[in-house]
């Protein structure tokens, strides 16, 4: 009878006594790099632990609140199983039942009854009981027995080495605290900005974690932002790297593992598809955002980073997971900024606007509020939302606590900026060099700006205007930066930022008139 049974493997030397490491904390970076700690528990002084990660080069740490740890060394074990294994093909069959009654039909010769005396090489030899009779084996059609002791299977003795890591440390030490930069956990923050009250926003803080690298379960897990820096994090510690010498010293040129993120965004839809669809929370009075008042949600500064608690965090490896963090409230206002490029390009030449054509200018419709959250604002997408309708989306960059936020819903397409420079008199060869050569022309510009509100509200301007040179007159009394020029510049650079606010219907004409020096004509 046949039989495909696989019996159990028979362990012929024991593996030593393996201790799996706790997982006790995760920090988690946004590059997709965590800082794990992890407690191994000794017996005696003593452990052998096969799960230690592959750490980030010099990240790998061991420590022990009480004792003495003594040192760590890879060690492997090699063990010997027996097992029981169907057999494979014709030739294993017959060589493994040498001496068995069989009946044989072949391509060559009559049908054969007998019992196997050799099997090896090509031929088949059996002992009939009109003597011997040798069959090739590529010419045998059929075999069948009815022998109990006809064998179907074969004992195969295996070795298997395992690797791991042992621990030794005096008999006080009853555990050992092992830390690592680790590659393939990150988060990504995401900002709600809700500006459906008037006067009023909420800002909610989401964070979803990425997690292909381990099991979380009720671990405490801090969120880090700011800008670490790593400098060998895309190196593998050479103690858990699994690499030869030669392979481990190559990476040091080579730069290590691939790493880095980033991301970049599509452009606008079709502008003139747009088209609100009814949205469910409209005619909400509120929107709840989840996540907790910031007030009262863990964090703490160490150094230049901040880190957001997650007291108890569950996560299965390769799971994705969404996290609110926190809220709060802030007073904000309405700013449409317009923001004017200079005209003077890097070579110091002085581009005018081409005649009867006005510059493609755009205002931006921003909100600007502060951060009252008590903590720091990481760097992430912030999504705008009125009434229920999603109406932009921006970058929200890094804020400090209390710090001022900027952001752009969308382009104030009722608000409409035109913007004119115009060279109004030169003043040719002004400065010559030792050869009486003119070196530099001194050219006056003067600037139109225009800014009409078809809006039904008052607007707020922000408007900034770059430029090169010297400031004669402004109208409108705009606060002035400037900047000492360079050693080898001739003219200096500054800004000029007005804050007026614009009536419905009404039209605002601002003029300013500025001199430069221009390589000469």
């Amino acid at each position: 009878m046949l039989s495909t049974v696989l019996t159990g493997a028979l362990l012929l030397q024991a593996k030593p006594e393996l201790t799996s490491p706790e997982i006790i904390s995760v920090s988690m970076f946004k590059n997709g790099f965590a800082f794990v700690t992890r407690r191994i528990k000794l017996k005696d002084g003593a452990a052998n632990v096969v799960e230690v990660p592959q750490a980030s080069l010099g990240t790998l740490w061991f420590w022990t609140p009480e004792g003495e740890l003594k040192r760590i060394y890879t060690n492997e074990s090699a063990s010997k199983t027996k097992q029981e294994v169907n057999l494979a093909s014709f030739d294993q069959l017959v060589r493994a039942n040498v001496g068995k009654q069989v009946y044989v039909e072949s391509q060559s010769a009559a049908p054969q009854d007998g019992k196997i005396k050799s099997a090896d090489g090509d031929l088949l030899i059996l002992e009939t009981q009109s003597g011997i009779t040798a069959i090739r084996k590529d010419t045998i059609k059929y075999l069948k027995t009815s022998d109990e002791k006809f064998s179907w299977k074969q004992t195969v003795e295996t070795e298997t080495k395992e690797k791991f890591y042992t621990i030794e440390a005096d008999r006080k030490t009853k555990e050992i605290m092992m830390m690592s930069l680790e590659r393939g956990v990150s988060w990504a923050p995401g900002y709600a900005v809700d500006i459906t009250k008037e006067g009023t926003l909420t800002v909610a803080s989401k964070a979803t974690v990425m997690n292909d690298l381990l099991a979380l379960d009720n671990v405490p897990v801090r969120l880090i932002t700011g800008f670490p820096n790593l400098q060998f994090k895309d190196i593998l510690d050479p103690f858990t790297s699994g690499m030869s010498n030669d392979t481990w010293l190559g990476t040091l040129s080579t730069g290590g593992m691939p790493g880095g993120f980033g991301g970049g965004g599509r452009g606008r839809a079709n502008e003139m598809m747009a088209q609100n669809a009814y949205a469910p929370a409209m005619n909400a009075s509120d929107v709840n955002w989840g996540g907790s008042d910031a007030a009262q949600v863990g964090g703490e500064q160490i150094g230049d980073l901040f880190f957001y608690d997650l007291e108890k965090f569950s996560s299965k490896r390769n799971s994705r997971i969404y996290q609110n963090l926190f809220k709060f409230e802030s007073k904000y206002e309405h700013i449409y900024t317009w923001d004017i490029d200079d005209r003077v390009d890097a070579s110091g030449n002085y581009r005018p606007t081409p005649a009867n054509q006005q510059d493609a200018e755009e205002i931006w419709h921003t909100v600007k509020f502060k951060n009252g959250s008590g903590k720091p604002l990481t760097t992430g997408a912030a999504t705008i939302f009125n009434k229920g309708e999603l109406i932009g989306q921006t970058m929200m960059n890094y804020i400090p606590s209390g710090g001022e936020v900027s952001l752009r819903i969308n382009k104030a397409l009722d608000v409409r900026p035109e913007a004119n420079e115009e060279e109004v008199s030169r003043e040719r060869a002004a400065i010559r060099d030792q050869y009486n050569n003119p070196r530099w022309d001194l050219v006056t510009v003067k600037g139109t700006l225009e800014i009409t509100n078809s809006r039904k509200d008052e607007v707020q301007l922000n408007l900034v205007k770059q430029f090169t040179g010297e400031l004669v007159k402004a109208d409108g009394e705009p606060a002035l930066v400037k900047t000492t020029k360079g050693l080898r510049q001739m003219n200096s650079t500054g800004k000029l930022t007005w804050k007026p606010k614009v009536k419905s219907g009404e039209c605002l004409h601002l003029e300013y008139t500025y001199k430069l020096y221009v390589p000469a004509q």
